[in-house]
Formats: C-alpha cells, sequence, structure tokens
C-alpha cells in the first residue's frame, strides 16, 4: 500500500492530483516491461555482419567524444533541461556535464528502469562480458552487456545518446559495405 505524500507545488489546487511517487507510477505504466530493450536484442538481425577492424586508441577517442558532445547539444536543445546543464556546464566543465548528457539521453532512448544501467555507465570489465552472458539474467546488467557487446563489436561508440538508432545505421551502413560513423 502507498502511503500518501505532501503534492508537489505544482500539483497543489488539482482535483486529480496523483498520490503516487514517480517510481510507482512509471512501474505501473509500464506492465512488466522490463525486458523490452532484451527483446529488442534478441530479435535484432547482426547476422552475416563482420565485426568491425579493431580501432586505434585515437579513433576511439575521436568516436566517443563525438557522441558525447552530440548527446549534450541534444540535451541542451531540451528546454526542460537547458538551464540545468548550462549551469552544470558552467561549474562542472565540459566533460563531466556531457558524460551527464550521456547518461540522460541513454536513460531516455531506451526507456530503462530505474535499476537498469546505460552502456556508458556500464562498471564491468570487458573480461566479465562472457561470464554474464553465459547467465541471462533479464533484471540485471545482461542487456546491457549484450548491447554493448554488439555496439562495440560494430564500431559504435558506448557513448551513443541513442544505441539503438546507432547500432541500426551501422547494421544498414555494413551491409551497403561502408564503415559505421
Amino acid at each position: 500500500m502507498v502511503t500518501p505524500r505532501k503534492l508537489h507545488p505544482k500539483q497543489r489546487g488539482r482535483k486529480t492530483a496523483n498520490k503516487m511517487p514517480m517510481f510507482v507510477m512509471r512501474q505501473n505504466n509500464k506492465s512488466n516491461d522490463d525486458g523490452k530493450l532484451l527483446k529488442f536484442l534478441e530479435q535484432f538481425d547482426d547476422t552475416g555482419i563482420a565485426p568491425m577492424e579493431q580501432l586505434t586508441d585515437q579513433q576511439m577517442y575521436d568516436m566517443n567524444m563525438a557522441a558525447a558532445e552530440q548527446a549534450l547539444q541534444l540535451t541542451l536543445k531540451d528546454p526542460e533541461q537547458r538551464d540545468h546543464f548550462t549551469k552544470k556546464l558552467r561549474e562542472d566543465g565540459w566533460a563531466e556535464t556531457a558524460l551527464s548528457a550521456v547518461y540522460h539521453q541513454q536513460i531516455n532512448s531506451l526507456d530503462l528502469q530505474p535499476w537498469q544501467t546505460p552502456p556508458s555507465m556500464l562498471q564491468c570489465d570487458v573480461e566479465k562480458f562472457d561470464d554474464i552472458l553465459a547467465k541471462p539474467d533479464p533484471i540485471g546488467d545482461y542487456a546491457t552487456v549484450l548491447l554493448t557487446t554488439k555496439l562495440i563489436r560494430l564500431g559504435v561508440s558506448v557513448y551513443s545518446p541513442d544505441p539503438i538508432d546507432a547500432l541500426k545505421k551501422a547494421v544498414k551502413q555494413a551491409r551497403r559495405g561502408r564503415p559505421p560513423r
């Protein structure tokens, strides 16, 4: 049972103010859709596409910086986030703000639950990927590791603001014979 809480100032005066916390509302609206990303990844067809050649450190750095800059620019275009991220940019610098923007964009684009990790924040070594992939767990980091391995395999940055879209573009380009950008 959810206990009533004080209304947010924006909800005061509304007769139909919702008295459930946001995480409960989001969970109720999802209707057990935790495995959405996992279902997509298991159905994703990247068969017949050879893995991307090993990128140099400089190529990977440039690719990740471009993806982080793209995420920051997308976040700054959002009127609801602009003020917060502009202030954060002044106070914390570009690198920390860009990582926050990547996190924000990936959470939204992948529609992750609060307990799910986006690819940019995956805190495990690549050596542990095989162990995680050996035990499919729809609640843990299994979907994120699966997505991350596909991104790396196809030469897409794990800092991409919309990893699914970037993955689809990489597969299309690989099928046309062009390297992904």
